[in-house]
């Protein structure tokens, strides 16, 4: 599963939290590298690789990610209601290195 469809998930409301939670619960029992092997889009980011994440609300419920690692940039386009939705997962995961903001 890759970043965007989980947040893909999360946007979907209710219903595809609950449909998405028995997928995201079937995960959490697998290995990373058997995650990493479900889909051929999906890639492994070390924490320590990191150098920031920073979120912008933009318009229409969309929201930009950037994520800054040490050798790479990744730029996604997601449901602004998906990211308040890991927001606190977020924070808690990479502390001083993520930022939220509204354009």
């Amino acid at each position: 599963m890759t970043l965007s469809s989980l947040f893909g998930k999360l946007a979907t409301g209710v219903d595809g939290v609950m449909k998405g939670g028995q997928e995201l619960g079937k995960l959490a029992g697998m290995k990373p590298d058997e995650i990493l092997g479900l889909d051929p889009g999906n890639f492994a980011i070390k924490y320590g690789d990191i150098v920031g994440l920073e979120v912008k609300k933009m318009d229409r419920g969309v929201s930009n990610i950037v994520l800054v690692e040490k050798d790479r940039k990744i730029v996604l386009s997601v449901s602004s209601i998906a990211v308040d939705g890991v927001k606190g997962l977020l924070e808690g995961l990479l502390g001083e290195k993520v930022s939220f903001r509204a354009t």
